[in-house]
């Protein structure tokens, strides 16, 4: 279900962050490399089913709590990349910097992507968009369904719920979390 284009690099989590020092010290400790994905069209699923259990799980950021993953992995305490990526998926020690990108799987390729009709499945932006007749036939037109959320008078950061609602009830109501 999440298969995905030929990447050149895959990380489990967001590396000019991890680069520029914003995750715990001990992941940095570690060769970035030594975190890296196989880019194999299935290993979004697999990692996914390996360190949260579920796509719902995923979407959440409740990753496998540390003891239970160690246990069932047989993870030993040689394995110091094991160690680090589930204690920053628990989001041990993680500061103000670090949000939820820690546990995002981040796909890098070499090459421009062709989005065809059907690829993008939803966008979701504020109601404002609307407005825009164009803009909205273009999304539609990709075939993706548009998904608004209202525009208040309250900080930006007040948004991220409107949005994050809004992209649980599409996965919700199409199976996305059913994987």
């Amino acid at each position: 279900m999440f298969q995905t284009v030929h990447s050149k690099r895959m990380y489990p989590f967001d590396s000019g962050a991890f680069e520029r020092g914003l995750v715990p010290k001990y992941a940095t400790m570690i060769d970035r490399e030594d975190y890296a994905l196989e880019p194999q069209p299935d290993v979004v699923e697999r990692y996914i089913g390996t360190f949260f259990g579920s796509a719902r799980a995923y979407y959440m950021g409740e990753a496998i709590d540390k003891k239970s993953f160690l246990q069932r992995h047989g993870i030993l305490p040689t394995e110091a990349s094991l160690h680090a990526l589930i204690s920053l998926l628990n989001g041990e020690r993680i500061g103000k910097e670090l949000d939820e990108r820690r546990s995002s799987i981040e796909i890098q390729v070499d090459q421009a992507i062709q989005l065809e009709s059907g690829a993008i499945k939803a966008v979701i932006l504020p109601e404002i968009y609307l407005q825009d007749k164009k803009f909205i036939r273009e999304i539609e037109t990709l075939g993706a369904q548009v998904i608004t959320y209202p525009r208040y008078p309250l900080n930006t950061d007040h948004f991220y719920f409107a949005m994050y609602e809004r992209c649980a009830a599409f996965y919700e109501k199409n199976g996305y979390f059913d994987v």
